[in-house]
């Protein structure tokens, strides 16, 4: 997550939160926070809703038979 967080310059706040928003299979977000920065990070992650949606679309094109991705051998950590 935190490579794709990176690669498309998005905050990982941003990834995470709206990944579930973007999900139709979920009704309800419920955030915790312990802290104010964190909630208005959270917050401020809303503002990503359209690109983590196209992210998203881009991942699910990705071939689970792909070798690259399938074996941890593989992974560039």
């Amino acid at each position: 997550i935190q490579s794709i967080s990176e690669y498309m310059a998005l905050p990982i706040e941003a990834l995470a939160l709206n990944f579930v928003l973007n999900n139709p299979y979920i009704d309800h977000l419920v955030v915790g926070v312990t802290s104010l920065n964190e909630l208005v990070k959270n917050i401020a992650a809303m503002r990503y809703l359209d690109r983590v949606a196209q992210a998203q679309k881009e991942l699910e094109n990705l071939s689970l038979f792909d070798e690259e991705l399938v074996l941890p051998m593989n992974w560039k950590l």
